[in-house]
């Protein structure tokens, strides 16, 4: 690898910049062109680490994030992921990831470009929770094209380890917080018709998921033991998955409550 300084001539002034000149892992040359010196010798010092590693992967090859996310959903795809779950990610590129961000090239997502990224989906009204899954998918999708060595680094992986470092310090979460009550499960309840009213409450007090509620069948309900079985699932799209579950009874203590 090699530093010179170029200089031309402009609009009647004089140019200069400074040029890294090295080889890539295939033996290809590049070129790299900076402002100032030093911003060329602190590049060229953590190139020569990566090239040393063969993680390097030059901006030329580097592929845009919109680009990497249609790969990522693609492999999602291929994995054999549900429907439901694809249909998230695909919203999360599509409608959140790819407006703000999906011309910007991987090898440029920085540490502060993330930041910059969450700070504007807060910004533009996402919630705290949607913002944290919008991220989460980020760093899936960044780690996918990493995989292909379409980028170098994972700035979310450096990321969540700072993030685990100050939750250290923040209080501990409390289930308290999210579970609803006895009393708030009976509001819902009361409020409820007929129909919903088996359902929430199914739900509420044998603890079933949602796709696990949706694939439900009479005979696997036992009145006389009070226990149900979960067979089977199914997604928002009635497709129906097997699933293999010990029976789930429902507390005596809602019983007794409610």
């Amino acid at each position: 690898m090699a530093i010179r300084q170029r200089t031309w001539a402009w609009k009647g002034r004089e140019r200069t910049a400074w040029i890294v000149d090295y080889s890539d892992a295939k033996g290809k040359r590049r070129l790299k062109t900076f402002r100032t010196k030093r911003a060329a010798l602190d590049w060229d010092a953590g190139t020569r680490i990566d090239l040393k590693h063969g993680t390097h992967v030059a901006d030329a090859d580097s592929i845009t994030i919109e680009a990497a996310g249609r790969l990522w959903l693609a492999s999602c795809e291929a994995n054999g992921l549900e429907r439901s779950t694809r249909e998230q990610y695909r919203q999360h590129v599509e409608l959140h990831i790819k407006p703000l961000i999906g011309a910007t090239k991987l090898n440029k997502l920085t540490l502060p470009a993330v930041r910059t990224f969450q700070d504007r989906l807060r910004e533009s009204g996402r919630s705290s929770e949607l913002t944290r899954k919008l991220l989460t998918s980020l760093g899936s999708l960044v780690a996918d094209a990493q995989e292909r060595g379409l980028t170098a680094r994972n700035p979310m992986r450096e990321r969540k380890r700072r993030s685990k470092a100050t939750a250290r310090h923040k209080k501990r979460w409390s289930s308290a917080w999210t579970i609803p009550t006895p009393g708030e499960i009976r509001t819902l309840l009361n409020a409820a018709t007929a129909r919903w009213r088996a359902f929430v409450g199914t739900g509420a007090l044998a603890g079933l998921r949602l796709s696990e509620l949706r694939g439900l069948a009479w005979l696997d309900v036992d009145f006389v033991a009070a226990a149900i079985t979960v067979r089977q699932r199914a997604d928002a799209w009635a497709s129906l998955a097997a699933q293999k579950l010990p029976p789930v009874a429902a507390p005596s203590r809602f019983r007794s409550s409610l």
